[in-house]
This record gives C-alpha cells, structure tokens and sequence, in this order.
C-alpha cells in the first residue's frame, strides 16, 4: 500500500498521468487520498 501510494505522490509532482492512476478512461487517484494510504501504511507499520 506504501509503494502504491508513493507512486501516485510522484506522478502528482511529475504530473504523468498513468502514475496518477488513471488509464485512460478512468478517473485519478486524489493527492490527499494517496498522503492518506501513506499515514495509514506508516500507523500500521509502527503498531506492528
């Protein structure tokens, strides 16, 4: 999930539309939805 997330962060930053996950046809994954999967991937790394 944490890897997933990153590379939606760096297709926002470099603005590379397949990173953003969106082929074509479907919608993206939001910015804050990604910084979202990252603090609950970090929350549940640290927990365990």
């Amino acid at each position: 999930m944490l890897l997933l997330a990153v590379m939606v962060l760096a297709g926002w930053v470099l603005d590379d539309r397949l990173l953003k996950g969106a082929p074509h046809g479907h919608v993206a994954v939001k910015a804050n939805t990604a910084v979202g999967f990252v603090l609950a991937a970090l929350g549940t790394a640290s927990v365990t």
